[in-house]
């Protein structure tokens, strides 16, 4: 059997300061980019669903809850936003209807002014998720200072929104895979016969077996198992 695999980043990486290959560059990071976001999207989604699971068990929902919470709020975040360094964005956000765009911004002002950084939340969401208060109290006389917090870790109404808004933005995730991955394909059949590109593929194939673990891991990928999203069989970094 005849099998190989080129990365194609790391193809983008070594040919992207050769001016008549910088349309095969850009083809790949935007190509790449797409599949990122739709990763972040993927993860998201799965920490929503283990989210509602633990929920159910009010000792797991104390424990885990917040923290699950603050990860797919971050990981929608990163998907949700276009001007992003490092990689071309999808905007997700451009086909939302008027209702998807207010949940849409009441996310984004939780995460800037609650989970991310401090700030005063102007959204519903964000503004029911912390309470704090610096006290002055007087006990037989004597006065001292306290502080008190209440903190949320699961919002009912920004979990259903969360869901909501991920199942549209992954639908304009798709169609950019798509369109994206049709331009980078016109690109390599145009260039792949070029001999600087046909020597750069050569050095920059890609060997499964040095990133997965098993040889269960290394078949599902030769046999074309989608692995869009981190895979939990990968070796860590």
């Amino acid at each position: 059997m005849s099998r190989w695999a080129c990365d194609l980043t790391q193809l983008a990486a070594e040919v992207r300061g050769v001016k008549r290959l910088k349309s095969l560059a850009d083809a790949i990071y935007r190509f790449h980019s797409a599949f990122s976001v739709r990763a972040d999207l993927m993860e998201a989604r799965n920490t929503i669903r283990m989210l509602r699971q633990v929920h159910t068990n009010a000792s797991d929902r104390s424990r885990f809850g917040a923290a699950l919470m603050s990860h797919a709020i971050v990981l929608y975040a990163r998907a949700a936003i276009s001007d992003q360094e490092g990689r071309r964005g999808v905007d997700v956000t451009k086909a939302f209807s008027a209702d998807l765009k207010n949940k849409h911004l009441a996310i984004a002002d939780l995460r800037n002014t609650v989970v991310a950084h401090h700030g005063i939340p102007q959204g519903k969401h964000g503004r029911r998720w912390h309470k704090e208060r610096t006290i002055l109290k007087s006990v037989n006389g004597s006065q001292s200072f306290t502080y008190s917090s209440s903190r949320s870790g699961y919002l009912a109404a920004a979990v259903d929104d969360l869901a909501l808004l991920i199942e549209h933005a992954g639908s304009a995730v798709a169609a950019a895979l798509e369109e994206r991955g049709i331009k980078l394909q016109a690109q390599l059949s145009k260039l792949m016969a070029d001999p600087e590109v046909s020597v750069a593929v050569q050095r920059c194939q890609y060997i499964p077996e040095n990133s997965y673990q098993t040889s269960d891991d290394v078949a599902s990928f030769w046999n074309g198992i989608d692995y869009a999203t981190e895979h939990l069989g990968q070796k860590p970094l």
